[in-house]
């Protein structure tokens, strides 16, 4: 487990990057702390070992020389062009997206003109429904003949009364009661 002190202060203490105060209290904290001793033995060990002047200074091999050159003497190709072709396919593409924004404005356009005009509908039939139920009532009483399917249109026209419009009002109550 790494020690917090290390991490934040371990290899500024290395190269010598803290201040006489912070440097003073990281060497106090070496002492102490059995972690940070290793880590920064271990640090010491790797600095010692591998850059050295004799390490650092050796000339790579000339094959190494050679693929760097060759690597940086060639610089990427740009493959971007500006050619006719290429201005035809952004006229085409900006022309998908015009024809897209186009007919999704349309759609939006047409559902509102659509659900404006089931609303108005709803609103005219919710005004013409009392005067149904009048004309169901009215014609119960002038003919007798099959009762029970006459008052049961009656029943319905009420219902339809007492229920509401879902376009108009939001929600369609519904009776489970038997009338």
């Amino acid at each position: 487990m790494e020690c917090a002190k290390w991490v934040e202060e371990g290899l500024l203490f290395t190269s010598n990057e803290l201040d006489r105060e912070q440097t003073h209290a990281f060497k106090i904290h070496l002492d102490q702390c059995p972690t940070c001793k290793k880590e920064f033995d271990e640090y010491k060990h790797l600095h010692t070992t591998y850059f050295t002047a004799q390490i650092l200074g050796q000339s790579p091999s000339e094959a190494t020389s050679r693929e760097i050159l060759r690597v940086c003497s060639h610089p990427a190709k740009i493959t971007a062009t500006f050619g006719f072709f290429s201005l035809i396919r952004k006229g085409a593409l900006a022309t998908a997206l015009l024809l897209v924004g186009f007919f999704g404005v349309g759609y939006v356009a047409f559902l509102a003109n659509q659900s404006t005009e089931t609303r108005q509908a709803a609103i005219k039939t919710k005004q013409t429904a009392p005067a149904a139920a009048t004309t169901v009532a009215t014609s119960v009483s002038q003919s007798d003949t099959d009762t029970s399917k006459t008052a049961d249109s009656l029943r319905a026209a009420q219902a339809v009364q007492k229920v509401g419009n879902m376009a108009t009002e939001g929600v369609t109550a519904v009776t489970l009661e038997k009338e």
